[in-house]
């Protein structure tokens, strides 16, 4: 959990509630920790046999090194890593005022393909009635249109087959609408003829028609974009901006209306701080923050800098590590076994206190943290804004080599997805793998499948031979 940055979910209350008890739960457990290796600084000088062994339970395997029978106090085999690691958040605490360190670095983000749809939404709920009636009417006059007599008039025409839309997409509406206009003339005649009875639009809904489809393709397009692969958080922000714009331009009722609750959509957007030290290491729209907004990037930045020090300093409890190697091929179940790891990691804990290097380790963090400050400081002031047509993941792999701690922390934040395109993509494939006839697919098989199928590595024509293998490969092993 401590090594987790962000978990990017939709805008339901759900969702948004269990990120926020998963961080409350993170906070929690950091808070424990900090106050029981305060309790152990102030008995340092004293005998360690008042240590509590409840944490130790919590964190490692109690069937591997827990013995009840074994009642006497111990020193938490953790205790030097977690005191190690509170440390640095209390060193930004005491320079920092007024900053909650001790909280946890987990923060949710909300998907931005899903908030543009909310827009949408919004917008067409608190219209006029007269647009969601001429929707349905639309509707009604598609279905009329897909029925087996008008759709073999369509093909012997060659005209393009009409498309029923999602009433909970808004995107499949604008589609539909499109896919109508195409067919204006087409109902036309129909009406003319009054072919059993056709009855088509009249001119001013047909414009009106028009009028919304044109007011919803800059919104389709923003949405279309935001299905990139490598899409940041300020290319959202960019094609939010644009949308916006957009919008505010055409000032019709409806374009208003739609930017309104973009507005409104977007100051819940920006009080989230991962999107702030987005948009602060992003010079394309850094100029759009305010001076608190600034404050609050640079001090989450402080916070996040803090946390990916202590991961990496922080030794890994690994069975599978060299602390364990030499006792790999006996029984974990074992009870001299689990005291002989018990006191493998005392050992080692002891080494590591008594080493010189580690009494100067506090001295250089403050020191680390101190630079990280003055280069957040000295990038606010002298960093220009740049083309908003720049990429800005290539502007920071250039700067890879003159600011590397900078680099660090923008390849982190710059990393979170914007959206979970991805995840519905994974969830649109699975249904041409798992198809009602192949029900009893094994789920590693499964998994493999949607691997080759979701990643990108065999477009090249040079490596469709090894797809056809491999996809050959895996067909076998259903059998």
């Amino acid at each position: 959990m401590d090594q987790i940055y962000t978990v990017t979910t939709d805008n339901g209350a759900n969702m948004l509630k269990t990120v926020k008890l998963l961080s409350l739960c993170n906070k929690d457990s950091d808070e424990a920790i900090l106050k029981e290796n305060k309790g152990v600084n102030d008995n340092n000088d004293d005998n360690d046999e008042d240590i509590d062994l409840e944490y130790l339970d919590l964190q490692l395997d109690p069937d591997k090194l827990r013995d009840e029978s074994d009642e006497s106090n111990e020193h938490e085999p953790e205790e030097e890593m977690y005191h190690h690691t509170e440390n640095i958040l209390q060193i930004i605490e005491d320079s920092i005022p007024y900053s909650d360190f001790s909280s946890s670095i987990l923060t949710g983000v909300r998907c931005a393909a899903h908030t543009l749809q909310l827009v949408v939404d919004d917008a067409l709920k608190n219209t006029t009635k007269g647009i969601s009636l001429l929707i349905k009417k639309a509707r009604r006059l598609v279905k009329k249109l897909r029925t087996s007599t008008f759709l073999y008039m369509l093909k012997k025409q060659n005209l393009k087959k009409p498309i029923i839309d999602c009433p909970t997409r808004w995107c499949s509406t604008v589609i539909m609408l499109e896919r109508l206009l195409l067919l204006k003339d087409y109902c036309t005649e129909l009406a003319v003829t009054k072919f059993e009875k056709f009855e088509t639009l009249t001119d001013a809904e047909w414009a009106k028609i028009e009028e919304v489809c044109q007011i919803l393709q800059p919104i389709k397009t923003c949405t279309e974009k935001l299905q990139a692969e490598q899409l940041t958080l300020g290319d959202f922000f960019g094609h939010w901006l644009q949308t916006k714009l957009a919008m505010k331009k055409m000032n019709t009722s409806f374009a208003m209306l739609i930017f309104d609750f973009m507005v409104s959509r977007e100051k819940y957007l920006l009080e989230n701080d991962v999107l702030l030290s987005a948009l602060f290491l992003d010079p394309r729209f850094k100029i759009f923050l305010e001076d608190v907004q600034i404050e609050k990037a640079k001090t989450h930045l402080k916070h996040l800098w803090a946390k990916m020090m202590s991961l990496e300093d922080l030794p890994a409890l690994n069975p599978n590590s060299q602390e364990f190697s030499s006792s790999e091929s006996e029984s974990t179940s074992d009870d001299l076994e689990s005291l002989l790891k018990l006191k493998e990691i005392h050992h080692n804990s002891s080494i590591s206190q008594s080493s010189p290097s580690v009494q100067s380790t506090q001295s250089n963090e403050h020191l680390s943290l101190r630079r990280i400050e003055l280069l957040l400081e000295s990038y606010h002031q002298e960093q220009k804004r740049i083309s908003r047509n720049t990429n800005i993941l290539e502007f920071w792999q250039e700067k890879s080599t003159i600011d590397p701690e900078l680099y660090k922390l923008a390849r982190v934040t710059l990393a979170v997805p914007a959206t979970q395109v991805s995840v519905e993509r994974l969830f649109s494939g699975l249904k041409f793998i798992l198809s009602p006839l192949r029900t009893n697919v094994n789920e590693e098989i499964l998994e493999d499948q949607l691997l080759v199928r979701a990643n990108r590595i065999f477009n090249k024509k040079d490596d469709m031979y090894v797809c056809n293998l491999t996809l050959m490969f895996l067909t076998l092993r259903t059998s």
